[in-house]
């Protein structure tokens, strides 16, 4: 029995990166997608992949999500059976004054990531989605029965969207589909438009830094190892439709990060 050929976009990122360290390291057959865009630096992210280049098992195509025609090609030729889509535009604040740009990515990119899906017969299809859209919710800890109809930004809206159309492909063509709600994911790797890169460089140069709502938040920071093992539990283990929150489940203040 051949292994598995995963397709993970935004391969080249954060989370990405480390789960195609994981994949080839279990000995998967891995093709990454990333358009290796300027939203932080494309040569960190290029460092990422690059020590896998040389791997037999490692395809690197640089596409956008967003290219529906590509999209479909890239389907057509490596016939992934599993996908883990985590290509997407991220950061609450920086999304407020780009609402067309994150519909553009996260929600026209996932409804192409889920045609190819479809047409080639994928077993499985993860999408990365966000803490975020939970919002104001009024309890804690935050679960996946709580609704989650008013988000505060463009960002978590579009994380919304994607989640309600992967049900929609559930129900139209009994694909099996899990979103993973993503609890602020920190390690080595990690983006830096992060709180916890942003703290971590201000405590290295004695900089200053803005905290908002006057420090009086809690975080459910979960580190990417324990991400990673969530990740590859869910992207393996096709349940038709479901959400699932990946966190640590014990919130901090920020005095602590």
């Amino acid at each position: 029995m051949s292994e598995p050929t995963v397709l993970v976009t935004g391969g080249a990122g954060f989370i990405g990166s480390h789960l195609i360290d994981t994949l080839l390291a279990e000995g998967h057959c891995v093709v990454c997608l990333d358009n290796f865009n300027d939203f932080y630096s494309p040569r960190r992210k290029r460092q990422h992949v690059e020590p896998h280049l040389d791997n037999a098992n490692f395809t690197l195509v640089e596409a956008d999500i967003r290219n529906r025609d590509t999209v479909l090609a890239v389907f057509e030729h490596h016939r992934p059976t599993h996908v883990a889509h985590l290509a997407a535009m991220a950061n609450v604040r920086y999304s407020i004054e780009r609402a067309a740009l994150y519909a553009e990515v996260n929600v026209q990119g996932t409804v192409n990531m889920l045609d190819g899906a479809r047409a080639v017969g994928a077993e499985n299809f993860l999408m990365a989605s966000t803490s975020a859209i939970y919002g104001k919710a009024p309890v804690t800890p935050f679960t996946e029965e709580l609704a989650v109809n008013e988000p505060l930004a463009p960002y978590p809206a579009t994380k919304k969207a994607a989640e309600l159309l992967g049900h929609a492909y559930h129900n139209m063509f009994s694909m099996n589909i899990t979103a993973v709600r993503y609890f602020n994911v920190y390690g080595p790797r990690v983006r830096p438009d992060t709180i916890a890169w942003i703290v971590m460089r201000a405590i290295q140069t004695g900089k200053s830094f803005t905290l908002y709502d006057e420090g009086e938040m809690f975080r459910d920071w979960t580190y990417i190892d324990d991400i990673i093992a969530g990740t590859t539990a869910a992207l393996f283990q096709p349940v038709g439709y479901e959400v699932v929150n990946l966190g640590r489940g014990e919130p901090s203040g920020s005095a602590i990060l």
